[in-house]
């Protein structure tokens, strides 16, 4: 494990395309990193409102034989934005087909992910993916992806070490982590050992019986995207599916199912748009859920075929009714832009938050044929409906693709957004954008 304590944090003047009212001091944009590829993947709020951890991966470029390196990073992150820890963790997997003639051991550094951090009492969990390094059957070196969970501290030091799920003959992919009613985790991702990307469920820990299941999948491009631990005390797994595709003719849906606390797996409903001539089925790819009164809000984004992506919002109550399915026009300044829903959060008013990124987008339009396009983070406010309040928010950098990965409200009602900005030449850094109860940055 290492510790890196520079940091490149400062503010910077963004685009943002819509108005609103005088905005709080407190609202900030601020970037954490030092040196390579930061690329986030999940932020919560600590469990006592104290402030944020930041987690994802950090690839530093290298010329030598060994390649790039990538690795789990964590931020923690007071309410002001400043950071108090950083630590970079790395793995480094000791396979008997590596021991010397003497008995040492050859280090295996392989490249690690984190895919999402949970605040609970006292800590976080997180969960991610990890190759794991073997010989086959002809003794060539080859890998195999784990999962890999860990519980944290406050502090962000590992309490009882990493542990990994798996063998050395599956792929294993780490996606969700939850707490379970007892004290254990409930660990969602999946796994191709019956051929297919099958979901994966395991029960670890806890005062009652551990159990693991696998979610026969009918298709291998099927993934889960949650776990999501529900008011009922139940788990609602929620993913993507193509076991209604048509040949071609688009079929990509969103599925939802229950499973219980002792790992009782319920039927599976699967939610999809069509096109407004009925002809064919819009490709849905789900990315993030919550749940609100009633049941669940998913967001992602929608192919219309030949290339058009646009932001989708569903609410969904898990009991067979039609959903509510909204898409949303992410286009203004005259322009055709695409857009893609990645995170949603409700507010203490019971409006949504939803970002992602708006897709080759010019901030000068008169001058588009000599700037590069570039993506940018993206932002909306819709009402309870799924109603859009306002105008579509964009928020970057010259010359770099930027998105929002995750949003969440705070306990006082602050919007938090984390994401990645690239900054161009291999250099990307956390980015951490505070915003009032609409959805409004400073400028």
């Amino acid at each position: 494990m290492k510790k890196y304590c520079q940091l490149l944090l400062f503010s910077i003047f963004v685009s943002c395309n819509g108005g609103g009212d005088v905005l709080p001091q407190d609202t900030y944009i601020k970037f954490y990193g030092f040196n390579g590829t930061y690329e986030l993947t999940d932020i919560v709020e600590s469990f006592d409102g104290s402030g944020f951890a930041m987690v994802g991966n950090r690839t530093v470029h290298s010329d030598d034989a060994g390649g790039d390196d990538t690795n789990p990073y964590i931020f923690l992150i007071n309410q002001e934005g400043d950071n108090l820890n950083e630590i970079e963790y790395e793995i480094v997997h000791q396979s008997d087909d590596f021991l010397e003639e003497d008995g040492s051991f050859t280090p295996k550094y392989q490249v690690e992910n984190i895919s999402r951090i949970t605040a609970i009492d006292g800590g976080y969990l997180v969960v991610g993916t990890s190759e794991y390094p073997i010989l086959n059957t002809e003794l060539e070196e080859v890998t195999v992806n784990l999962i890999i969970y860990a519980q944290l501290d406050n502090t962000l030091s590992l309490v009882g070490g990493i542990n990994t799920l798996g063998d050395s003959v599956n792929n294993y992919v780490g996606i969700d982590i939850a707490e379970t009613l007892d004290g254990g985790v409930l660990v969602a991702g999946y796994t191709d050992e019956l051929g297919t990307n099958d979901f994966y469920y395991a029960k670890i820990g806890g005062t009652n019986t551990e159990w693991t299941r696998v979610q026969e999948r009918p298709n291998s491009n099927d993934q889960l995207i949650r776990a999501l631990p529900t008011s009922s005390g139940e788990f609602a797994i929620f993913g993507r599916t193509e076991a209604f595709s048509r040949d071609g003719e688009g079929g990509v849906n969103v599925e939802s199912t229950i499973i219980s606390q002792e790992g009782i797996i319920g039927n599976s409903l699967i939610y999809g748009l069509t096109s407004a001539s009925g002809d064919r089925d819009i490709d849905d790819y789900p990315f993030d859920v919550i749940e609100k009164p009633g049941g669940f809000a998913i967001i992602g984004y929608s192919d219309l075929g030949s290339g058009d992506h646009k932001p989708f919002l569903m609410n969904v109550d898990l009991i067979g009714a039609a959903p509510n399915e909204i898409l949303y026009d992410t286009d203004f300044d005259n322009a055709n832009l695409e857009g893609r829903g990645f995170s949603i959060t409700q507010t203490l008013s019971n409006d949504f938050i939803i970002v992602g990124e708006l897709i080759d987008y010019t901030a000068n339009r008169g001058d588009k044929n000599e700037k590069d396009r570039n993506n940018e983070l993206m932002v909306m406010r819709t009402n309870q409906g799924g109603e859009q309040i306002g105008l579509v928010k964009n928020f970057g950098v010259e010359n770099g693709d930027d998105v929002a990965i995750r949003a969440f409200t705070t306990v006082d009602g602050s919007i938090l957004v984390g994401g990645t900005y690239d900054f161009g030449g291999g250099e990307s850094r956390f980015a951490l954008l505070k915003m009032n109860v609409n959805g409004e940055l400073k400028q």
